[in-house]
């Protein structure tokens, strides 16, 4: 029974420009099952070119914002060190918390050995489902495979706050950061999956996919970077990346098959290859991210 064991819970929600799908998402957060008074809600804007008035009148909400840096894992951050639960609760802006999700992924960490929790992703569509939202729904946020590779996305990630005390917060890169954080706590310790924690993400058509793809390239860059990786490096994996899929490519995407879905996953990945060798070149003018 999770009210045997109920810790608090703040959960943490970055947004930009997506205050209409927000509101979606709130409105399932209040339904939940879990103890009302047991859980904090934490909204933080990053950088949205408009901030709705009714976001600043919903009771019961922590509203943030995070200027410095246009980065979902800045804003992440900010409301980090802004919370006050036990337990984190990471989830999109555009995703839709199941009723059961806080009380079914807390009641994992019942077990005192449980310290970063997975919960599954499913993929909603209006209406008629396009080929491209076919292959957004095989090629990201398939939760249990990132899991079994230990591997998590912050669109349902729970975490124990002690561990961010000992490995510290996001990178704040503009993609690919939580599941670099996640993979580099699994070098020592398990990840543990829920999958009746679920969430519900919205399939994105082909301009959303290719803003992603766009926005995960930049992400690599920003690891790189991090790494002080040398743009000559950089240039090798992206000619590497070019020729071909390697088997590392298709491990992440076993869902892929025939031959016109593998053409326009090497699409996809081409597009975040030609985002990662154009922004390695131009983010070596820059600062180091932190």
């Amino acid at each position: 029974n999770a009210q045997i064991f109920s810790p608090k819970v703040s959960v943490i929600i970055p947004v930009y420009n997506d205050y209409s799908r927000l509101k979606n998402c709130l409105s399932a957060l209040r339904k939940q099952d879990y103890p009302s008074d047991l859980i904090e809600i934490i909204v933080v804007d990053n950088k949205s070119n408009y901030i709705p008035d009714w976001i600043s009148e919903q009771e019961g909400i922590q509203f943030l914002r995070e200027g410095n840096r246009k980065s979902s894992y800045a804003a992440r951050n900010t409301g980090i060190r802004n919370s006050s639960g036990d337990i984190l609760a990471f989830i999109d802006a555009d995703c839709e918390p199941c009723p059961d999700w806080i009380q079914n992924g807390v009641l994992r960490f019942k077990d005192k050995g449980i310290e970063v929790l997975a919960g599954a992703i499913m993929f909603t569509s209006n209406g008629r489902d396009t080929f491209w939202e076919g292959i957004d729904s095989k090629m990201h946020l398939q939760q249990s495979i990132n899991a079994s590779l230990g591997s998590a996305t912050t669109a349902n990630l729970f975490v124990r706050r002690g561990v961010f005390d000992q490995q510290g917060l996001f990178p704040e890169w503009r993609s690919g950061a939580d599941s670099f954080w996640v993979e580099q706590y699994t070098k020592g310790n398990p990840l543990e999956y829920e999958a009746s924690a679920v969430v519900k993400h919205p399939k994105r058509g082909f301009s959303s996919l290719l803003k992603k793809r766009w926005r995960i390239g930049y992400g690599m860059a920003e690891k790189a970077l991090w790494q002080k990786m040398q743009l000559k490096t950089c240039l090798k994996i992206f000619f590497k990346r070019l020729v071909g899929l390697n088997q590392n490519v298709l491990r992440y995407f076993p869902l892929i098959s025939g031959k016109k879905e593998k053409c326009s996953l090497y699409l996809m990945v081409q597009i975040s290859n030609f985002s990662f060798v154009f922004q390695s070149i131009i983010q070596r003018t820059r600062k180091k991210p932190k």
